[in-house]
């Protein structure tokens, strides 16, 4: 099935930059709820990637979210009219630090702020960053989110599936296909879930295609 609105969003993409550098930088394009602003990953040359929110009108950038030494950024995703969702991920080239640990955590392009919703309390507690001051009260949690709907009847939530990790080795941290997938509500503002169901690795990738 094409994806009109990833469609749309290339084009405002074409639109706002250069062709060339259309091509080059930027990828990973998502349009906001309200088709206003443009969540895209601009991959710079000798550089770490970044994500950017550019509004349609102004084509100004409103907000940047850049990948770290030690962090990945799994992917971004709009949750709001003003609020996106991107999941970090550690990966360092030090010897003896923990690979594949993730945290969720949420912007808001109005208010530029940042808090952490989901993730492993170790990792998140001992990242650099006044970012992850509000991360003393998550719970433990080694899994990694995939969004399944923003839920506009409840625009405090989301319904997410929550894949477990398993270390694997020394350091590496993956999905394991051998434990269940809870389905579950996320609240976006306080990161309490709401378990809906358990399934299996197989039929979670069903649920999720």
């Amino acid at each position: 099935m094409i994806n009109k609105k990833l469609i749309c969003a290339a084009a405002l993409c074409a639109s706002l930059f250069t062709s060339a550098s259309f091509a080059n930088e930027y990828s990973d394009l998502k349009l906001s709820v309200d088709e206003s602003r443009l969540l895209a990953r601009m991959n710079l040359e000798g550089q770490k990637d970044r994500f950017v929110v550019v509004e349609r009108a102004s084509k100004k950038v409103l907000a940047e979210v850049p990948e770290t030494r030690r962090q990945a950024i799994d992917w971004c995703e709009w949750i709001s009219k003003s609020q996106f969702a991107c999941q970090f991920r550690s990966n360092s080239h030090h010897v003896g630090v923990l690979q594949g640990l993730t945290s969720l955590h949420v912007f808001d392009v109005n208010d530029q702020k940042e808090r952490v919703i989901f993730g492993n309390r170790d990792y998140i507690s001992s990242a650099p960053g006044k970012r992850f001051a509000n991360a003393r009260w998550l719970e433990e949690k080694k899994a990694a989110i995939k969004i399944v709907d923003h839920l506009p009847q409840d625009q405090r939530k989301i319904l997410v599936l929550e894949y477990p990790l398993e270390r694997k080795g020394l350091y590496n941290y993956s999905p394991s296909k051998m434990r269940s997938v809870s389905l579950s509500k996320l609240n976006i503002y306080t990161g309490r879930r709401e378990l809906i169901k358990r399934m299996s690795y197989a039929e979670a990738e069903k649920f999720d295609s």
